[in-house]
C-alpha cells in the first residue's frame, strides 16, 4: 500500500509527530499490538504506550483488553472531523480570550498616551500602503485634505480603489469622514471618476472642493496626522509621507483644516 504521504497533515489539527506517526502505521497494519505499531512507525518503545494511550483518549484509536493490548485505527472520517470540532471549540475560546484581550490592551493604549513625539517616514510604494493602513485604524474621526491627480494611471486607480475600500470599512464602523478635495479646472475628468464612489456613502462621508491646491494632509482621531512631501522636481508627484503621533501638533492641523473646510464649495458635480 502506498506510503501516506505529508506527516505533518494530522500535525495542523493538533496531534504530535509521533501520534501522527502511530495513527498511520495503525491505518496500514490493521489491529496491531505495541510491539508492532513502534515497529511500523520508527516509535520508540519507550514512548508507543504513552502515545497509544493519547490517541485512545481523543477517541482516534481503540484498544483491546487482550493480552497483549490491542489496537485498532478509528474511520479517518470521524478522526478528522472529531479533531476539526476540536479546533473550532479551541478558536472559539480564542476569538473570547482575544476580545477581552483587545479590550485590556487597548485601554493601555488609549491611557498610555502622552504628549511626546513618535514619527516615520515612508517612501515609494511603502507611503501608500502605509497610509491606507493608519487610514484604517481611525477609531472616530476621520479628516483628509486630498489632491486629485491629473490623470489616473492603472497605479493610481489601484490606490483609488484600496482608498474607497478602506472608506467603506470605515463607514461601517461609523466613522466621521470629512473629505477636503484640493480642485483645479484640468482635474474635473478625474473629479467624477475618484468622487463618484463616494456619493453612495454620502450620508456617512461629507466631501467639499476647494479652488487651491496645498500640502495634503490627514488629522486621525485629533491626535495622529499624515503628510505628504512633493517632489521639488514635479509638483504632481508625491516622494514620501511623514506619520506623526502628537495630539498638540494634530489639534493645530485639525483647526486649519476647519479653516480651509469652511471656505470650501459644496460638492456639485454632475456624473455621467
Amino acid at each position: 500500500e502506498q506510503e501516506i504521504e505529508q506527516n505533518k497533515s494530522l500535525e495542523l489539527f493538533g496531534l504530535s509527530k509521533y501520534e501522527t506517526r502511530a495513527y498511520e502505521a495503525l491505518l496500514r497494519k490493521g489491529v496491531s499490538d505495541a510491539r508492532e505499531i513502534s515497529k511500523e512507525s520508527g516509535i520508540p518503545m519507550g514512548r508507543i504506550y504513552d502515545v497509544l494511550n493519547a490517541l485512545e483518549t481523543a477517541g482516534i484509536s481503540e484498544k483491546q483488553a487482550s493480552r497483549p493490548a490491542s489496537f485498532r485505527a478509528v474511520k479517518p472520517s470521524i478522526v478528522l472531523e472529531r479533531l476539526l470540532q476540536k479546533k473550532k471549540r479551541e478558536l472559539e475560546n480564542l476569538a473570547e480570550i482575544a476580545s477581552d484581550l483587545e479590550n485590556k490592551y487597548l485601554r493601555l493604549y488609549r491611557t498610555s498616551r502622552t504628549q511626546s513625539m513618535f514619527w516615520n517616514v515612508h517612501v515609494g510604494s511603502e507611503m501608500e500602503e502605509n497610509s491606507l493602513e493608519k487610514l484604517l485604524q481611525s477609531e472616530s474621526e476621520l479628516l483628509a485634505y486630498v489632491e486629485l491627480p491629473l490623470v489616473i494611471s492603472d497605479a493610481k486607480k489601484r490606490f483609488v480603489d484600496q482608498f474607497l475600500e478602506v472608506m467603506r470599512k470605515l463607514v461601517e464602523k461609523d466613522v466621521k469622514i470629512k473629505i477636503l478635495v484640493g480642485f483645479r479646472e484640468e482635474m474635473n475628468s478625474t473629479l467624477a471618476e475618484i468622487v463618484g464612489p463616494l456619493l453612495a456613502m454620502l450620508s456617512k462621508v461629507e466631501i467639499r472642493v476647494l479652488d487651491s491646491l496645498a500640502t495634503p494632509f490627514t488629522v486621525i482621531d485629533g491626535e495622529k496626522v499624515l503628510i505628504k512631501v512633493r517632489n521639488p522636481a514635479k509638483f504632481n508627484e508625491f516622494i514620501a509621507s511623514i506619520f506623526i503621533w502628537q495630539q498638540s501638533f494634530a489639534i493645530e492641523l485639525r483647526a486649519k483644516f476647519d479653516e480651509l473646510w469652511g471656505i470650501a464649495k459644496e460638492l456639485d458635480i454632475k456624473l455621467r
